[in-house]
């Protein structure tokens, strides 16, 4: 008997209520998430999607994904913006365009 004592929750399960759960599973990088709150003893880990993310429109999100929110890098020169359909995010793409002999492509990146 007793009233016993009380004792932290093992790794990988937290205690909101009554009794340890199991955390979620770690984010999935492959889906673009990442980790916004980690899973501790007493609360659940938290994966948000990389796209709310906001960076600068001559930026693109760098890294993002697992437990990291990643880094808004600006477009290197000889790149440009582009908004991706996928995950609806800015992607610096490689200017391709081909100029005739006598012309300079100008304007991009």
């Amino acid at each position: 008997g007793g009233e016993g004592t009380c004792q932290l929750c093992s790794e990988g399960t937290f205690k909101d209520t009554l009794g340890c759960s199991s955390c979620s599973p770690p984010c999935n990088a492959t889906l673009w998430e990442f980790e916004q709150l980690e899973c501790t003893p007493t609360q659940n880990r938290l994966c948000s999607s990389c796209s709310v993310v906001a960076c600068a429109p001559a930026e693109e999100l760098l890294g993002c994904g697992g437990e990291s929110s990643g880094v808004c890098t600006p477009c290197r020169d000889g790149t440009y913006p582009v908004l991706s359909s996928a995950w609806n995010r800015t992607e610096c793409t490689a200017c391709a365009k081909q100029c005739p002999p006598g012309e300079f492509l100008g304007g991009c990146g």
